[in-house]
C-alpha cells in the first residue's frame, strides 16, 4: 500500500469510528425503553409469537416414543428439524390482531427467528435480559452500526478509501418529515418503529455494492465475473460439437488466475471464477429480501439500473461498435438472470406459496391512498429540490452533494477515481485491439488516460442511473397509472417505499459529490501553496466535515435528545403502573381464551394509556387476542371487523370479544358501560368485564354461497354484519370460485363489483337497494322464517370444554339432532387454506364463511370437531429442496478445497 493509500486508509478508519461512536452514544438510551408507542410493538409481538411458538414446536415435533435407541433419534432429529421445527418457525398463526393470521406466511419472519434463537442460546449462558429487552438492543447495534455497511459497501464497489469514510459518516443523517425511508426517525423510539425494514437495510448497501461489481461490464469483476459466462459458453459450444476459433487464457499482472481451458473442454473448478461478486451479491440481495421482502424487492429492481449502465455508456462512448455493444448486453442479461433467478430460488419456499395464496391476502381500503400511489411527479420534485427528501428542517447539504455526485458520474471527465482504475484489466471483444489492451493489461501505467477515465465513468454512472430510476419510480402511480403496474407485484405494493430506493442510491452518490469537492478543493490549494498534497487534502476533509457536520450533526442530536427525553419520560410513568400492568396481564391469562376489547384509536381507546402507549396496543404485543387494532391489514378480517358495534352485544358473540378492559373511571374517558357487561375486577388503572360468548366455536347453518373476488366482500358482509343474521346464526359461504352463480345447490350468486351481484338467472343486482336476504334451507320465504324457532331449524349444540392449545389448535365436541341440514361448525378465526379441520379423527371439508371465518359441516350425531393450523405443504418441500442444495453446494465446495490443497502439495 503506498504511502499517501495508506494515510487515507487510516483518515477514513477514524471517521468509520466516529460515525460508529456518535450513533452508540446519541442513540444510547434506546436499550433502556421498557415500552413502545409505535410500530415496535407490532414488531416486538411477532418476536414474542416466535417464542411461543419454539416451545409449540418443540412440543409437536418431539417423538412420542420413548424406546428409541439414541442413535435412531439422532438420525431422525435431522429430518424432523427440517419436516417440522423450521417449518413451524416459518410459517405459523398470530392470533393477536383481526381474528388471526398466519403472518411469517407472508411476512418477513427470519429476522425473528433470529432473534428467538440467539436469545435462547445467551440463556444458556445465564443471560438476565428479558427478550423485549435483547430484541431493543439489537435493534440498537444494528441502527448504530450503519455506518459499517455502507463504508464496507463503498470499498466493496472500488470507490476510494476517503470516499468510503465521508459515505459513514453521512450514512446515518438523512433527513425527512416521515417518508419511511433510511432516515433514523424511522427507526428511533419516538420515531415510527420500522425495525423490520432496518433489518434489511444492513444488508442493503452491500446487495447494491456487490451486484453491481458483477454486472458492471467494465469493472475490476468483469475479467473476474465475466468468465463464469465465457466458461458456460464454451461448454454450451462442447455439448452442440462446436470448437471454439482459439484457446483462451486469463491473467492477471503476469500471474495466472485461472487454468487455460483447453478447445471445448472446461473443468468444474473453473466453473465460479475465484473472487467473483456472484455469490456475495447472491447472499446480500437474499439476506436484504428476508429482513424486509419490501426492501427486497427495492433490491432486486435495483439491479436493472445498474445492469443497463455499462452497455448504455460503452454505446455513448463509440456508437459504430454496435456489435460490441450487443454482445456485452446479453453478457449483461445473462448475468441479470442468473442473479435474479438464484436469488428467487432461495427465496422460493416463500415466495411461491404467496403468489399462490394471494386470494388470502387482503387489499385494503382503509390504508391512506398514497401508501399504494405514492406521490406524483410534482410533489417529489418540489422535495428534492428543496432538501425535504434528505435534508428535511435544515440546510441542504446531503441534496447538494447527491446532485454535485450526479453531475460529476455522468460528466466524468475528472480524475478523481481514475486510479482506482489504474491496475485494472482492461478487456474488449476487438481481436484487432488484443494486442494492445494486452499490453495494458501487462502495464497498467502504460494504459491511455481516456481508457481510465472511460472506465471510470462507467463504474460511477450506475448510481446515477440508480438514482433517476428509483426517483422516476417514487412518482407512483399518481403519475404513470396503470403503466407501473407492468412491473410484477406492484399492484398492491406500497410505492411510497420507493423512498428506501431514492435514499440508497443517495447514499452512494453524496460521498462521490463530497470526494469531488475534496480533490477539487486540495488540489487547487496545492497549486498555490507548496504543502504536501495530502496535508491539504486532510485539511480540505477536514473542513468539508467542518462544515456538513454543523447543520447535520446540529440536528442529529436535538433530535437523539429530544428522543431521550422521551424514552425517560415514558419510563418513569410505565413504572408507576407497572404493577397494574402486570396485574392485568396475570388475571386475562388466567380466564378462559377470548379476545379483548381496549378501545378503538378513533375514540376512547386512544386516550386509555399506560405510558404512553395505548392498551390496545400494549396488550397485542405481548400475545393478547386484540380487535379493532390494525397494525397490519393483511388479514381478510381487517377491514369488515371495523363494522364491530360497541353498543351490541350480538357483535361480541360474533368476534368473541370476551373481555372488555376500560379506564377506571367512565366518567370524563369518553366510553359508556353496556348493560350486558359484567365486572371482574378493578385497579386504579383499569377495569375488567367479562361479555357473555360462545367462545371460540359456534354451530350454524350455511344457507348460501356467495361468490367474489378478495377487493369486492367488504360491503356484502357488513351488511350481513350490521343485519340479524348472525343472531340467527345463519353463515353464508364465501368463495372465490369463478364458477358462480348457478342453479344447482344452495342458493347462490356473484359479486360483480363492491355493490352489484347477480343471481343464477343472469339478473344483476345492488346490494344497497336489494339486500340479500338468507334463508335456511326447507325456509322459502322471510314470512315463514320469522315464524319458526331456532330449534326447529338449527338443532345442534356445543357440549363440553373447548380446549386452545397456543392458538394453533382448537378442540371442541358438537351435538346435532336430527333433520339438521347444511350445519356446520365455525371456529371464530381468519380462514386460510392452511387450517386443517377433522372430525372424530378423520380429516374433513372445510371452507370459508362470513365474515371470513372458518367452518366445517357436520352429520347428525355427537362428534369431535378439530381445527389446527399446519404449515404448508409446499413450503416444506420447498424448504428441504433449498438445504439439500445448499448442502450439497457446501460438500461440493469443501471437495474442491481438498483437491486443490493435495494437487499444490504434489
Amino acid at each position: 500500500m503506498k504511502h499517501g493509500t495508506r494515510i487515507e486508509c487510516t483518515i477514513s478508519l477514524v471517521i468509520l469510528l466516529f460515525a460508529i461512536g456518535v450513533n452508540l452514544w446519541l442513540y444510547r438510551l434506546e436499550p433502556t425503553a421498557t415500552i413502545d408507542p409505535n410500530d415496535n410493538t407490532f414488531q416486538y409481538a411477532l418476536v414474542d409469537r416466535t417464542n411461543q411458538i419454539w416451545d409449540f414446536a418443540k412440543k409437536s415435533c418431539t417423538s412420542q416414543k420413548q424406546d428409541e435407541s439414541r442413535v435412531k433419534k439422532l438420525l431422525v432429529l435431522p429430518v424432523s428439524l427440517l419436516t417440522c421445527f423450521a417449518p413451524y418457525l416459518v410459517d405459523h398463526w398470530v392470533p393477536n390482531w383481526a381474528e388471526g393470521y398466519n403472518l411469517p406466511f407472508y411476512y418477513s419472519h427470519i429476522p425473528q427467528i433470529a432473534i428467538v434463537a440467539s436469545y435462547r442460546f445467551l440463556q444458556l449462558f445465564t443471560f438476565h435480559f428479558s427478550l423485549f429487552t435483547y430484541y431493543h438492543w439489537i435493534i440498537y447495534l444494528l441502527l448504530s452500526l450503519f455506518p459499517l455497511s455502507v463504508f464496507l459497501a463503498l470499498r466493496v464497489a472500488k470507490l476510494p478509501w476517503l470516499t468510503a469514510g465521508i459515505g459513514a459518516l453521512l450514512a446515518s443523517h438523512i433527513s425527512t418529515d416521515g417518508l419511511y425511508g433510511l432516515d433514523p426517525p424511522s427507526f428511533l423510539w419516538r420515531g415510527y418503529g420500522l425495525s423490520s425494514q432496518l433489518f434489511a437495510m444492513i444488508w442493503l448497501p452491500l446487495a447494491i455494492a456487490y451486484a453491481y461489481n458483477f454486472l458492471s461490464f467494465l469493472s475490476s469483476e468483469r475479467t473476474r465475473g465475466e468468465e463464469f459466462f465465457e466458461e458456460l459458453k464454451i461448454r454450451l459450444n462442447g455439448i452442440r460439437g462446436k470448437r471454439p476459433a482459439a484457446n483462451f487464457h486469463l491473467a492477471r499482472n503476469g500471474n495466472n488466475l485461472y487454468n487455460q481451458i483447453s478447445v471445448g473442454r472446461a473443468t468444474s473448478k473453473n466453473f465460479f471464477p475465484k473472487r467473483s461478486s456472484y455469490l456475495p451479491a447472491v447472499f446480500f440481495l437474499t439476506a436484504t429480501a428476508m429482513g424486509h421482502l419490501g426492501v427486497g424487492i427495492i433490491a432486486i429492481l435495483s439491479l436493472a439500473p445498474l445492469a443497463i449502465a455499462a452497455p448504455l455508456v460503452s454505446f455513448l462512448h463509440n456508437p459504430s461498435h454496435i456489435r460490441t455493444v450487443m454482445e456485452e448486453c446479453k453478457t449483461t442479461l445473462w448475468k441479470l438472470l442468473a442473479l435474479v433467478g438464484t436469488t428467487v430460488f432461495f427465496l422460493s419456499y416463500w415466495i411461491l406459496p404467496i403468489l399462490l395464496n394471494d386470494n388470502y391476502h387482503n387489499f385494503s381500503f382503509w390504508d391512506p391512498v398514497w401508501k399504494f400511489n405514492s406521490y406524483g411527479w410534482k410533489e417529489t420534485m418540489i422535495r428534492l429540490f428543496n432538501g425535504d427528501l434528505f435534508d428535511f428542517g435544515r440546510f441542504p447539504i446531503l441534496t447538494i452533494l447527491i446532485l454535485i455526485g450526479i453531475f460529476k458520474v455522468i460528466g466524468g471527465s475528472d480524475k478523481i477515481f481514475a486510479d482506482r482504475f489504474s491496475s485494472l484489466v482492461i478487456k474488449t471483444r476487438h481481436d484487432n485491439d488484443l494486442s494492445s489492451i494486452n499490453n495494458q493489461r501487462n502495464d497498467p501505467k502504460d494504459a491511455s488516460s481516456g481508457a481510465r477515465k472511460f472506465l471510470s465513468r462507467t463504474n460511477m454512472t450506475g448510481f446515477a442511473f440508480l438514482f433517476l430510476f428509483w426517483l422516476l419510480l417514487y412518482f407512483g402511480r399518481t403519475t404513470w397509472g396503470g403503466l407501473i403496474d407492468l412491473i410484477p407485484g406492484m399492484k398492491e405494493f406500497h410505492l411510497s417505499r420507493f423512498i428506501v430506493g431514492v435514499h440508497i442510491a443517495g447514499l452512494f452518490l453524496a460521498p462521490i459529490g463530497a470526494t469531488w469537492l475534496v480533490e477539487t478543493t486540495s488540489g487547487l490549494l496545492a497549486r498555490l501553496t507548496r504543502f504536501p498534497v495530502y496535508f491539504i487534502r486532510l485539511i480540505g476533509l477536514m473542513g468539508l466535515i467542518g462544515l456538513m457536520g454543523f447543520p447535520i450533526y446540529k440536528q442529529t442530536i436535538a433530535y437523539a435528545a429530544h428522543n431521550d427525553r422521551l424514552i425517560r419520560q415514558a419510563n418513569e410513568n410505565h413504572a408507576k403502573v407497572r404493577e397494574d400492568e402486570d396485574a392485568l396481564f396475570k388475571t386475562i391469562r388466567s380466564l378462559p381464551p377470548g379476545r379483548v376489547f381496549a378501545g378503538r384509536g378513533g375514540s376512547w381507546g386512544k386516550d386509555f394509556r399506560i405510558a404512553e402507549t395505548p392498551y390496545y396496543m400494549n396488550l397485542s404485543s405481548y400475545g393478547i387476542p386484540t380487535v379493532l387494532w390494525l397494525p397490519e391489514t393483511w388479514s381478510p378480517n381487517s377491514d369488515t371487523e371495523q363494522y364491530f358495534s360497541e353498543d351490541q352485544a350480538k357483535d361480541y358473540d360474533l368476534y368473541n370479544i370476551r373481555y372488555v378492559v376500560t379506564p377506571s373511571r367512565e366518567a370524563g374517558s369518553g366510553f359508556a358501560r353496556q348493560p350486558f357487561w359484567k365486572i371482574m375486577k378493578g385497579t386504579p388503572s383499569w377495569k375488567l368485564y367479562e361479555v357473555p360468548t360462545s367462545g371460540y366455536f359456534t354451530t350454524g347453518i350455511r344457507p348460501a354461497i356467495v361468490a367474489t373476488d378478495k377487493r369486492s366482500y367488504g360491503n356484502v358482509v357488513r351488511l350481513w354484519i350490521q343485519s340479524d343474521t348472525p343472531k340467527q346464526r345463519l353463515f353464508p359461504e364465501l368463495t372465490f370460485d369463478r364458477d358462480y352463480p348457478k342453479k344447482t345447490g344452495l342458493p347462490n350468486f356473484r359479486m360483480i363489483d363492491e355493490s352489484t351481484f347477480m343471481v343464477p338467472d343472469g339478473g344483476r343486482h345492488n346490494i344497497f337497494m336489494e339486500p340479500p336476504v338468507y334463508l335456511p334451507p326447507n325456509v322459502s320465504s322471510i314470512e315463514q322464517f320469522k315464524t319458526l324457532r331456532t330449534d326447529q331449524y338449527n338443532n345442534m349444540k356445543l357440549i363440553g370444554p373447548q380446549e386452545v392449545d397456543r392458538d394453533m389448535v382448537y378442540k371442541t365436541k358438537v351435538e346435532v339432532g336430527e333433520n339438521c341440514v347444511e350445519c356446520i361448525v365455525v371456529l371464530k378465526q381468519t380462514y386460510h387454506p392452511n387450517w386443517r379441520a377433522t372430525i372424530d379423527g378423520k380429516p374433513a371439508q372445510s371452507f370459508t364463511v362470513f365474515p371470513f371465518f372458518i367452518a366445517t359441516p357436520v352429520t347428525p350425531g355427537t362428534h369431535e370437531v378439530v381445527f389446527s393450523y399446519e404449515p404448508s405443504g409446499l413450503k416444506i418441500i420447498l424448504l428441504i429442496t433449498e438445504f439439500l442444495f445448499i448442502a450439497l453446494f457446501m460438500i461440493n465446495a469443501i471437495r474442491k478445497c481438498f483437491l486443490t490443497r493435495h494437487v499444490s502439495e504434489k
